[in-house]
């Protein structure tokens, strides 16, 4: 969730905007980019508190780690695919 979330905070717009923009398209074309750069940050404050409410066993923090490690990797390939890494 906090790859998922934070690369939509810091990069949806500006990708809905270039694909837009690139392809000539209309706002309604990129509304899902735009709606995650938007919504994001509200996503991002549940995450928070889902941490902060104390009810992570350690056995959980580890399968959240290891799923965390083998997302992150995915998402580095997809953007090595892209030649944007």
């Amino acid at each position: 969730m906090f790859i998922i979330e934070g690369l939509g905070r810091r990069v949806a717009s500006r990708w809905a905007r270039m694909i837009r923009d690139q392809l000539e398209l209309d706002e309604n074309q990129v509304s899902f980019l735009m709606y995650h750069s938007e919504s994001d940050d509200i996503h991002f404050e549940r995450l928070d508190q889902a941490v902060q409410a104390g009810i992570l066993t350690q056995k959980v923090v580890d399968e959240v780690i290891k799923t965390a490690k083998v997302t992150a990797r995915l998402y580095r390939l997809q953007l090595e695919e892209l030649g944007n890494f």
